[in-house]
Order: structure tokens, then sequence, then C-alpha cells
């Protein structure tokens, strides 16, 4: 029987349902390793939509992989080399370059996966080439994974981010342990297209953190970090252009 994945999360979907065959394990006993019914699985493995985290850390455990693979494909034994490779750059103060990265449109930001985005090149043989003025300038190492993206703005305005900044965020801090308190992030909470911009905020000697507005003119509105969240990355630059 022909299998579909037509869900907006088709590279997990693929990954799941590869991993599963792979370990001869059925639905029904993934699902009832993971809580969940069946079905569900069934919806996972079409690209549906992402389990949360604990069914997805349950997951991972029963197909012996980490949660981060099923993720985003990388193996604990590339994110341990990434890791030992940042750190030795960090060491030897890795040589930071200008470099043009592409700005992505903010309602396309879960939609598009870093190595689909264009990339500059002034090559004139090209028969489309870039705008440059699609592209921002940053200066970053080889190890930085950095994007950017044009924030469209909050109501009432923000003077901290105004419509139209352009942020520069990080994209390898992706998980909580590795965001700083007062660390500004893009977010988006599981099997949701909307992403968002919060302050991550957690008390001295508290376990659990929190995503507060930063918008000084809102309230905190308070969100508990760590459940359901997928961090985009964290604000590392912005840029503040005149709208015309």
């Amino acid at each position: 029987m022909a299998h579909f994945i037509d869900g907006a999360h088709s590279e997990f979907a693929l990954r799941l349902r590869e991993r599963r065959k792979l370990k001869g394990i059925t639905l029904e006993e993934l699902a009832r390793s993971a809580g969940v019914s069946q079905r569900t699985i069934s919806l996972y493995e079409k690209g549906k939509f992402l389990p949360r985290a604990a069914p997805l850390d349950a997951i991972a455990k029963k197909l012996d992989v980490s949660p981060q693979y099923l993720k985003d494909g990388q193996t604990e034994e590339w994110s341990e080399f990434l890791a030992s490779q940042r750190a030795e750059g960090a060491h030897v103060e890795a040589i930071k370059r200008p470099s043009l990265i592409y700005v992505e449109d903010w309602a396309n930001l879960l939609l598009k996966k870093p190595w689909m985005l264009p990339n500059y090149s002034p090559d004139p043989t090209r028969s489309q080439p870039p705008n440059i003025e699609d592209f921002i300038p940053v200066v970053k190492s080889h190890f930085d994974h950095y994007r950017a993206t044009r924030y469209p703005g909050s109501c009432p305005d923000n003077l901290s981010y105004p419509a139209g900044s352009i942020l520069i965020f990080d994209a390898d801090i992706n998980t909580f342990d590795r965001v700083n308190n007062g660390d500004d992030l893009l977010f988006a909470i599981h099997n949701s297209q909307e992403v968002g911009l919060r302050r991550y905020s957690r008390e001295p000697g508290v376990e659990q953190g929190y995503l507060v507005s930063v918008n000084p003119a809102m309230p905190p509105d308070p969100i508990p970090a760590e459940i359901d969240i997928d961090i985009l990355g964290v604000v590392v630059s912005q840029v503040i252009t005149r709208q015309v």
C-alpha cells in the first residue's frame, strides 16, 4: 500500500517512518510506547503534525535514536562533532569574515530550511542573479549558523523592536539549556505555524523559566518555557530600517 506524506512536516515524517520500518516496529507497538493512539502515530508519519516533548522522547527511545535526529536529522555523533568544532573554534578564535545572508520572510520561517535559502553570488552568468537588497551583511565564523528575518512588528508599537527591523538570530541555539537569562528568542509553539518573539526569564534558583513579552508597553504575559516550544534561535543583532 502506498504511503503518502502530505503534511507540513514531511522531513520529520520520513525519518520517523524509515526508522520504524528499519527497526521492524509496528504502528501499534510504537503507539503503545509513546502513550498515544495508533492513528496519532499514523498522522505523525503523514507529516500532519509533530509530537509533543514527552511522546517525542518516548518515540525516540523506542526507535533507538535521539529526539534531535527525528526533529532535524542530526545524529548525536554529528551534534557532538559540531559542538567540539565550536569549542575548538572558540578556543583558537575562529576567523570571522563578512558574509551576506538572506533576509527571510517572517511568515515563512517555519517552512524553509536553511539549505533551501538563496545564496548571494554576483556571478553574471546566472540566469536569475539574486537581488542584493534581499541580503544583509554580517560578520561571522564558519561555525556560526546565523539566519535573518524582517520583524513584522507588534501592537502597540515596540520601540525596542519596531516594525521592519531585521533580526539576525543564531539558529544553532535551539534548546533551552543553551539559552541565557535575558536572551530574546524566536520560537513557535508545537504544531503552530506562527512565529513569536519573546524574552527568556528565569529567577535565580528556579528551574522553570518563562517566555515574557519583549514589549515594555505590554504586560509580561508569561508562557512556561520548555513545554511544547520549538526554539528557532536567539537574537544576536538587529538592524532598524526606516520604512518608506
